[in-house]
C-alpha cells in the first residue's frame, strides 16, 4: 500500500489544530494523559507514524512536535541543539550551547556554537532538541540515523527512554574512527 507523506502531513496538522482548538492546553492534556491511555485499541507494539504522531500531538509526548521530522514509517527524527560537552585533545573540558541561534544560551554556558567537532576516537555528549513527556504506558528506542552508524559513531546509553520520563536527553556519541566528525545544530541526528 502506497501512501503519500504530503497527505498524512495534512491530516496531523489538521489534528494538531484540532486539538489546540479543544481547550486544554499542553500541560494540562501531559498531565492527565501520563497514565490515561486515550487510544487502548493502540497494540502494544513499535508505534506507526500515525500513531507516533497522535500521541505525539494529544499526549504532548514530543514538544515541540514537527510533522516534517516523521520520514519513515515508524520513526521521528530528532535534531541535536542544547548544551554540548566533550574533552578536547589536550584535556580540557568544552562546554557550549549547539544552537544556530547566537542568542540561545544556557544558565551556566555562554558560549554558542553551530556545529560540534568530535575528534577522533573520542566521546561528545549532546543534548536533543524536543522534550519528551513519555506517558506510563509508552517506553521509547532511538538510536543514531544509520548514515552516522555507517561513518564510524556510536551511541551509547541503552538507548532507551524509560515510561512517565519527562525532559530533554542528553547522549553520548562515541567517534570510532581515525577522522573528525561535525554535528550541526538543527540537524536530524537519531
Amino acid at each position: 500500500m502506497e501512501v503519500s507523506l504530503k497527505d498524512f502531513q495534512r491530516q496531523v496538522r489538521a489534528l494538531e489544530l484540532l486539538v489546540a482548538g479543544g481547550g486544554a492546553g499542553l500541560p494540562e492534556r501531559v498531565e492527565t494523559l501520563k497514565t490515561f491511555d486515550p487510544y487502548p485499541d493502540v497494540p502494544s507494539a513499535l508505534l506507526n507514524a500515525g500513531h507516533l504522531a497522535t500521541y505525539g500531538i494529544v499526549a504532548g509526548m514530543i514538544q515541540p512536535f514537527d510533522v516534517t521530522r516523521l520520514e519513515k514509517p515508524a520513526t521521528y527524527l530528532v535534531a541535536a541543539k542544547g548544551p554540548c560537552r566533550y574533552r578536547d585533545e589536550q584535556g580540557n573540558i568544552e562546554r557550549f550551547v549547539l544552537s544556530n541561534d547566537p542568542n540561545d544560551r544556557d544558565n551556566e554556558i555562554e558560549e554558542v556554537r553551530d556545529h560540534v567537532r568530535i575528534a577522533p576516537n573520542s566521546v561528545c555528549f549532546v543534548t536533543l532538541e524536543p522534550e519528551f513527556h513519555m506517558p506510563a504506558y509508552i517506553g521509547a528506542r532511538f538510536n543514531l540515523m544509520i548514515r552516522d552508524v555507517y561513518r564510524g559513531l556510536l551511541v551509547g546509553t541503552g538507548p532507551l527512554v524509560d515510561p512517565g520520563f519527562s525532559g530533554r536527553l542528553s547522549i553520548p556519541i562515541h567517534n570510532f574512527t581515525t577522522r573528525e566528525y561535525f554535528i550541526r545544530a538543527g540537524e536530524g541526528l537519531v
